[in-house]
């Protein structure tokens, strides 16, 4: 079944409800009040109402952090932020030298949340999909003076290797010590935990690779699952999907790519499984709300943005019951 507009998972709260709305009509009342003939209270019941508005912004916890899926068309651009710390996980695709996602989409985003201190940037591996927007990206940082660390498969992801950032665990899976190449194969894995929910981006690996990180007995499993590839039929063999047992599968796609992914094969193996699916090609712009007691997954062409003229389209080539 393919993903609901608005997903709570884990949660006591009322799943579809947004939470944005109290606030946007505590703003309405408040105006409304405004304009109406003094009264006694009139100016004390409108600072109350405006109160919901001003907070809408700030994190109900310390501890929230999020995982923002971007609308790379076919490629991958990710990005995760806990207050204004930000790591990135591949810089989208490059067309032409000309690289949309990392020239206007992530400095938007990163100026827009204040997430002016980017401590990381992984990039999964070399193909243009995923690190295209490397230089527009670099060229950036360096504008604004950030110095992230840059992560590749040959360059500090290795298998084993553990790091402690703004209270996150992240642990890189593949490829192993001392690999020189920088492909499919060969792509950083990361898992993500903050002790209670956990994030699973395994870049491009394909079943050998798979089958190699599931034979050193490795920990996959993770509630959140970037599909492997894009959703490849090259990826995500039945063993790799039982071993993750993700609750929700997203594919970084673009819409009717010529390769067709995801795989009608690999996205029945997922809904199988009873794994909510999302394509960025139908919902365009994900995001992974992660707090204490639940996580939320709300999409851009979801609950976060329905309009008439955005509408979702499900990739025609699988069957979307």
């Amino acid at each position: 079944e393919l993903g609901a507009d608005l997903t709570r998972i884990k949660g006591s709260g009322p799943k579809g409800r947004n939470p944005k709305i109290l606030p946007v009509l505590c703003l309405l009342l408040a105006v409304l009040l405004a304009v109406l003939p003094r009264w006694r209270y009139r100016t004390l019941s409108v600072l109350v109402l405006l109160i919901p508005i001003t907070l809408i912004r700030l994190p109900y916890s310390t501890e929230t952090w999020y995982m923002h899926v971007f609308d790379a068309g076919q490629g991958s651009a990710i990005a995760v932020t806990k207050g204004v710390h930000t790591l990135i996980i591949d810089s989208g695709p490059a067309y032409e030298g000309y690289a949309h996602v990392a020239q206007n989409i992530m400095p938007q985003f990163l100026d827009q949340n204040n997430s002016l201190a980017v401590d990381m940037v992984i990039h999964s591996h070399s193909d243009l999909d995923h690190s295209g927007g490397k230089i527009a990206l670099s060229h950036w940082l360096d504008k604004h003076n950030i110095r992230p660390q840059w992560i590749s498969p040959i360059h500090g992801c290795v298998q084993g290797r553990v790091l402690d950032w703004q209270g996150l665990k992240l642990s890189f899976l593949w490829p192993q010590a001392g690999n020189t190449e920088n492909n499919n194969a060969m792509s950083c894995v990361l898992k993500i935990s903050d002790g209670v929910h956990s994030v699973l981006l395994p870049g491009d690996i394909e079943r050998t690779s798979e089958y190699a990180i599931l034979a050193a007995s490795i920990d996959v499993s993770s509630e959140l699952l970037i599909a492997p590839h894009h959703g490849s039929n090259s990826s995500s063999t039945d063993v790799w999907i039982r071993r993750v047992d993700p609750e929700v599968v997203i594919y970084t796609q673009g819409y009717e790519n010529r390769w067709k992914f995801p795989n009608e094969r690999v996205y029945e193996r997922y809904r199988q499984g009873g794994i909510l699916s999302y394509t960025t090609s139908e919902y365009g712009y994900i995001r992974v709300e992660f707090s204490d007691a639940d996580y939320i997954v709300t999409s851009q062409r979801g609950a976060s943005n329905q309009r008439w003229y955005l509408p979702r389209l499900a990739p025609r080539h699988i069957n979307v019951p």
